[in-house]
């Protein structure tokens, strides 16, 4: 593998981290727009304004994880001389490589999700509030719980699936 090819790969492994952090902040606004249209009690949601930001937020993880992916080419120019020798040995191929980068990026994701969705479940045990039905009915409670969740998902498909990840990656990889 030439330094380019291990810039694209480490371009493509932080834009796939932008993506799925995207995903996550997603999710929290699909639960806050379900908390608006009545799905859930909205008249205990705080204000719109969380919303809004979670969408920008959101948006904006992806848009920069689209723009990673796509002009990882154009980056990795940038970030290496295109000297054609390898670099490394014969046997790494950048399968290997993007295999663990997908499992260090599922666990980078995994270990904050799954304390937030400890400090969650630890605040119904503890009773933060003054009994648990104020908990379980708070939307605000129920949107991090949704958004955690869907996080470990996608970590732990990472994690488990990270030679079909790596896979698809260099099924859509370009040749520039």
């Amino acid at each position: 593998m030439t330094r380019t090819e291990i810039a694209i790969l480490a371009c493509k492994i932080v834009a796939l981290w932008f993506i799925v952090q995207a995903v996550a902040g997603i999710a929290s606004v699909i639960s806050t727009l379900l908390a608006i249209y009545g799905f859930v009690d909205y008249a205990r949601f705080s204000s719109d304004s969380v919303m809004h930001f979670s969408t920008m937020y959101a948006i904006t993880l992806l848009g920069l994880g689209i723009l990673i992916w796509f002009g990882s080419a154009r980056l990795a120019r940038r970030m290496v001389s295109n000297d054609p020798a390898p670099v490394t040995q014969h046997y790494v191929v950048p399968l290997d490589l993007l295999d663990i980068g997908c499992m260090l990026i599922g666990l980078i994701t995994l270990v904050p999700a799954l304390t937030q969705l400890s400090k969650n479940l630890m605040a119904l045990v503890i009773g933060t509030y003054t009994d648990t039905g104020g908990l379980w009915s708070s939307p605000s409670w129920q949107i991090n719980i949704f958004g955690d969740i869907v996080q470990i998902i996608f970590s732990i498909g990472l994690i488990l699936g990270a030679r079909n990840v790596s896979g698809f990656i260099m099924r859509s990889r370009t040749n520039r």
